[in-house]
């Protein structure tokens, strides 16, 4: 019984999974983390600084502020690809699961979902929330890993402004051959702090530089891999909807980002 279970598990749950981080990666917010040095001494960090905050023997953490979502901005360019891949889910239906996957801890999970619903205007059926209540990065790991296990997950998809988180998830890769695991280090959040320009991350002009013709070369492959590879031939969705175009936008040179 166990077995034939197992071969059934395929067809019945998805096969891609689609994971998004929440602070700084889907919003920003000012909520902050307040580490009590040893010393007596006290410092407060933003969850940009959080991420790469290596801990000192002796700090303890006061992560109060998080189980409120204080002030939030909306990220627009990650909440574009959440947008985008739960749009093509519904247009074709191949199986993705989408999933915000954060350290906070059950008492902000309220405000979390009424701002993806007010701000992003993401109904709460349309993805699931995990709050895990621990910064560690082997806990998103071990999520993914159990996701990976228990429904026959094919194809990972995860987002992250912490580098601990992404290289904990990295490890996978080795661990899952099979599995296609692709990971995005997300550095948009300082774009949208107070008393700053929103502007895209500068990538060069755009018909110069090894990094730039890499770039043009893959993101077709990895834009088809997020959101255009169901099994609808047909456009749907009546007169003007059109298919999602793969061809990757032109960079902006320094300075030309938009409010």
């Amino acid at each position: 019984m166990k077995r034939e279970l197992n071969n059934w598990r395929k067809y019945l749950y998805e096969s891609k999974l689609r994971v998004f981080d929440f602070d700084d990666t889907l919003a920003v917010t000012d909520g902050k983390v307040t580490v009590h040095h040893i010393d007596g001494s006290s410092d407060t960090l933003d969850p940009a600084e959080y991420a790469v905050y290596e801990k000192q023997p002796g700090d303890e953490f006061d992560y109060s502020d998080f189980d409120r979502v204080i002030n939030p901005v909306e990220i627009e360019e990650i909440s574009r690809i959440m947008k985008r891949v739960i749009d093509a889910e519904e247009r074709d239906g191949t199986g993705r699961k989408v999933a915000i996957l954060t350290a906070r801890d059950a008492p902000a999970r309220k405000e979390i979902m009424d701002f993806i619903e007010n701000m992003l205007e993401i109904p709460p059926h349309k993805y699931e929330l995990i709050t895990l209540g621990d910064s560690n990065p082997d806990k998103k790991k071990m999520w993914i890993k159990d996701q990976i296990e228990l429904f026959d997950i094919r194809d990972v998809l995860f987002f992250d402004d912490s580098p601990k988180n992404i290289d904990a998830v990295d490890e996978l890769k080795q661990e899952y051959p099979d599995v296609t695991i692709v990971t995005r280090l997300v550095g948009y959040g300082e774009n949208y702090k107070e008393g700053k320009e929103r502007q895209a991350p500068y990538e060069g002009p755009q018909d110069s530089g090894e990094f730039q013709k890499k770039m043009r070369d893959e993101h077709p492959k990895w834009l088809k891999n997020l959101i255009g590879q169901g099994g609808n031939k047909e456009t749907g969705g009546g007169k003007g909807h059109k298919r999602p175009k793969l061809k990757r936008a032109k960079s902006s040179p320094p300075g030309a980002g938009g409010s």
